[in-house]
């Protein structure tokens, strides 16, 4: 993304407080959606890139749609809950690893057979 997105978003990351203060008397969540790029897909998780910090244990929602249609499997639910379970820099980028706290046992099920049917194909381990 060009500089003056990512600017605005970690802005918008600084100013979270702020705003649960202003619109949400400090009690209710407060969602923003920002580009990351995922990496290396699970059954029980996956692992995001992008430009701002992932806060460990923050709770993420994810839609898989597109990964699903891309490595045709049939979408069910495609509206994951997850955590964030670790979180660095590596090469001017933030990583974070997430783990699924409520996917569907049949779709977890064809993530797993599709990874180990595709670990020697490129597109197994591809960006989406």
């Amino acid at each position: 993304p060009p500089q003056e997105y990512v600017e605005q978003l970690e802005v918008l990351n600084k100013s979270r407080q702020r705003f649960r203060r202003f619109f949400g008397g400090g009690n209710e969540p407060i969602h923003l959606e920002f580009p990351c790029e995922i990496r290396d897909l699970s059954g029980e998780g996956l692992r995001l890139t992008g430009h701002l910090p992932f806060e460990v244990g923050s709770r993420v929602h994810l839609d898989l749609k597109e990964i699903l249609n891309q490595i045709n499997l049939p979408a069910w639910n495609t509206k994951i809950d997850a955590r964030i379970q670790w979180s660095e820099s590596q090469d001017g980028q933030k990583v974070a690893g997430v783990r699924f706290l409520d996917m569907e046992e049949d779709l977890r099920q064809e993530l797993m057979v599709w990874c180990l049917r595709n670990q020697t194909n490129p597109f197994a381990r591809a960006t989406w």
